[in-house]
């Protein structure tokens, strides 16, 4: 069999969908001795690309689907001596994608979707993934997205990820640290209900529609600093056991802070909260 030729190197970003200028956040971890990320799947017979890697105009999302079960449920490959053990679609374009009432067994190891980009509805609504890690560096959903009510049995990190359509995290519980650092919400955000059980970070995040963290418990600190909403947001009801800092958050719409219990210090410097009933931060 021929491998895929698809490769990611950090310094173009032709290869990763990024902009001149742009810095990759691939993990350090995955690259080899000559800096790039070369794919580990077998190409396509008779095309140079694995299924992941072709586009997504030419391959069904069912065969997608099912390749991504079968490469969890298997050992990962490996492109470097010193790379732990972790699944790894760099780069990989998706259609549409669900995975709906999925149980993904993959915990000692962890799953890398970086760089992804999905340019159809993306699912994975009431699904188990018990993964060590799971990586959505830099990925761009470009269309709906649903965790409703998904469980994340470790660390998420959706460090740059751009989300182009409606997002919902509602009911969804992370067992490990949530990372929406310099995420990009082009549409609204739910996360109503959710349970967060250690530090969920939303530093510099973008939120151009709505912001729901209605009833949400968060076991360590909530972390909006720097961040942008511009329509509503609500955090009534929401539990935080740690703290909760808003230092320079930009609230350009309406905020609800009804019945909101926070547990140790709220920081609320140069944040822009005008018109706003601060009262429940308090």
């Amino acid at each position: 069999m021929t491998r895929c030729e698809y490769t990611l190197d950090p310094d173009d970003p032709e290869t990763w969908h990024g902009s001149p200028g742009e810095q990759c956040h691939i993990s350090s971890a995955a690259v080899n001795t000559e800096g790039v990320w070369n794919c580990p799947y077998d190409a396509v017979a008779g095309e140079k690309h694995c299924l992941f890697h072709l586009p997504a105009s030419q391959k069904s999302n069912e065969a997608v689907e099912k390749a991504f079960i079968d490469a969890i449920e298997s050992t990962p490959a490996s492109t470097t001596e010193t790379e732990p053990s972790k699944h790894r679609f760099i780069g990989a374009e998706f259609g549409e994608f669900k995975l709906i009432e999925e149980s993904i067994e993959a915990q000692s190891t962890g799953i890398d979707l970086s760089y992804a980009q999905v340019s159809g509805e993306f699912d994975l609504s009431r699904s188990v993934v018990d993964a060590e890690t799971l990586y959505c560096i830099g990925t761009q959903f470009e269309s709906d997205t649903r965790f409703e009510k998904t469980t994340f049995g470790g660390y998420v990190a959706f460090l740059g990820t751009s989300f182009g359509g409606p997002s919902s995290f509602d009911g969804v519980t992370v067992q490990g640290e949530a990372d929406f650092r310099r995420a990009t919400f082009i549409d609204s955000a739910g996360f109503a209900d959710a349970r967060m059980e250690k530090r969920a970070d939303f530093s510099s995040a973008q939120f151009g529609g709505n912001f729901s963290m209605r009833g949400t418990v968060v076991g360590g600190d909530l972390v909006l600093r720097r961040a942008v909403c511009r329509q509503h947001l609500d955090l009534s009801a929401a539990t935080i056991s740690g703290d909760a800092d808003l230092m320079a958050m930009k609230l350009q719409g309406e905020g609800t802070f009804d019945e909101i219990t926070i547990d140790g210090e709220t920081t609320l410097q140069f944040a822009s909260l005008d018109g706003v009933d601060k009262s429940g931060l308090l």
